[in-house]
């Protein structure tokens, strides 16, 4: 995502020192801290549906699975190497170290993805066609990719769902 737009506003001493503070604490700039948090702010009013009700149609399990991730723009196929974080029947969340090498902050919401990965305890390689749904900037090393999936087989959304729901 290419950053051309200034945003100025003004607050209180305090605010400002608090918010220094803990953009320090994570080693991050006062903008990135501060876009963060906004950023944060919008991805968790998306989730609901303006009645309080989570939008989401699926449960989501807590992860920490390798995943590969490929993506194809117009300047051609690009990998890159992630960890799911988190993972619904209806999609997955990744996050993807932010390196001038990959630039993955630069994917277009919308994209097509590709996502290579194994369940835990399962020696399977599942792939998966997913489009990307959001992009988040999630510290100043970080991103998180929201990725739906596109198709599921009804055998591998078994094997999803029976995942999803073990140690519930």
């Amino acid at each position: 995502m290419a950053k051309n737009t200034t945003l100025c506003f003004r607050t209180e001493k305090n605010l400002k020192d608090v918010l220094k503070k803990c953009a320090e604490s994570k080693s991050m700039t006062l903008s990135a801290f501060i876009e963060q948090v906004l950023y944060e702010y919008i991805d968790q009013q998306e989730q609901y549906d303006g009645t309080g009700q989570e939008r989401r149609q699926f449960l989501r399990k807590q992860a920490a699975i390798p995943v590969a991730v490929k993506s194809k723009d117009g300047s051609g196929l690009k990998s890159y190497a992630g960890t799911i974080e988190d993972i619904s029947l209806g999609g997955v969340g990744i996050a993807v170290p932010d390196t001038f090498k990959n630039k993955v902050r630069d994917v277009p919401k919308g994209t097509e993805l590709e996502i290579f990965f194994s369940l835990p305890g399962d020696d399977d390689c599942i792939r998966m066609r997913c489009s990307l749904a959001r992009l988040l900037m999630l510290n100043g090393h970080e991103i998180q990719l929201g990725a739906a999936f596109q198709e599921v087989s009804p055998a591998l959304f078994e094997s999803l769902r029976a995942f999803i729901e073990e140690n519930k």
